[in-house]
């Protein structure tokens, strides 16, 4: 914990310290003190010194942890983005596979509709032979009732 100094106690707070470190200040002993003060202030500013490193350090690590937080979201948009065209392209497949389906269903439905035309083709093309056979047949018997009428009219005429 910090504490403050005031002026005035500054001998007896640096004897604190000192005592804390392991070395005691004395008036009378001033090479031992003035080498505990010494020490006190190298390890004061090497405290200094790592207190700079730990906030530079930190706001480096902060930086990195931010960089990586930020690559993280990149990462998880492009994996998002990646979902959804893999989502657009399995509709389009499947309504293309449901649009081929209805394409060979109807091909097959033209199939079927054409062979049926063909064999109604075929009935009609037969019918019509049969029918002028008949038409002819028809002619004929007409033509000989006619000829027939004739030849009896003509005879009673005469």
């Amino acid at each position: 914990s910090k504490a403050t100094v005031s002026v005035l106690n500054w001998p007896l707070a640096l004897t604190r310290v000192l005592t804390m470190y392991g070395d005691s200040f004395d008036d009378d002993d001033n090479d031992r003190g003035r080498g505990g003060y010494e020490k006190l202030r190298n390890e004061q500013e090497q405290r200094q010194q790592q207190r700079q490193y730990d906030t530079h350090g930190l706001a480096v690590d902060a930086a990195i942890a931010e960089e990586k937080a930020r690559a993280a979201r990149d990462i998880e948009v492009g994996v998002n983005e990646i979902a959804a065209m893999q989502n657009e392209i399995s509709a389009m497949v499947e309504e293309q596979g449901a649009e081929l389906t209805q394409v060979h269903d109807n091909v097959q439905s033209a199939h079927t509709k054409t062979e049926g035309g063909v064999a109604s083709l075929q009935k009609a093309n037969k019918s019509a032979r049969s029918a002028r056979k008949w038409k002819c047949v028809g002619v004929v018997i007409i033509l000989v009732a006619t000829v027939v009428v004739i030849i009896v009219m003509s005879t009673n005429k005469s």
